[in-house]
């Protein structure tokens, strides 16, 4: 993993350095990039899933039909019946033709503001809840201080 981040940042700080992005940059550093995974980033979910697609949940309440929402950290979690929902929403299947494993077809998911560290920055900014899902927080305010700046120097790939 070490191996892939330090590549990831090579192979980012040349882009940097060829972009018009260069002269927000400090050119004695290479950039930072973060790579926090599924459980310390924010994911989005779009459902159109189509009405006789199966296996699905049983029970009839999982929406399939249903713009971009906040997939992951979702405080719907929680809700016994929903759970079920989300793991659906989340979950993959394995494509046989490309030996890739995919979403379920109709469902897309994304990062928001992709290239940001705001999807790893705090998973849920409630104030109450947003306390305890500092994901890279204090990273990103250190980086912060010393002079990164999100987006130029300092990025988020999930």
């Amino acid at each position: 993993m070490f191996f892939l981040c330090l590549l990831l940042s090579i192979t980012w700080g040349k882009i940097v350095q060829k972009s018009e992005l260069k002269k927000d940059s400090c050119d004695s550093r290479s950039p930072v990039v973060l790579i926090p995974g599924l459980m310390a980033s924010i994911i989005e979910a779009k459902i159109n899933v189509a009405d006789d697609y199966q296996p699905w949940p049983k029970s009839g309440k999982c929406e399939k039909n249903k713009d971009w929402f906040r997939a992951w950290v979702n405080v719907d979690i929680t809700v016994p019946w929903k759970s079920e929902c989300y793991i659906n929403y989340l979950s993959g299947i394995w494509n046989n033709q490309t030996n890739k494993l995919e979403t379920i077809p109709g469902i897309d998911l994304r990062t928001p503001k992709f290239g940001s560290t705001y999807a790893c920055d705090q998973l849920d900014p409630v104030f109450l809840i947003g306390s305890f899902t500092n994901s890279f927080h204090k990273i990103i305010e250190h980086l912060k201080s010393v002079g990164y700046k999100d987006q130029v120097d300092m990025l988020e790939l999930v």
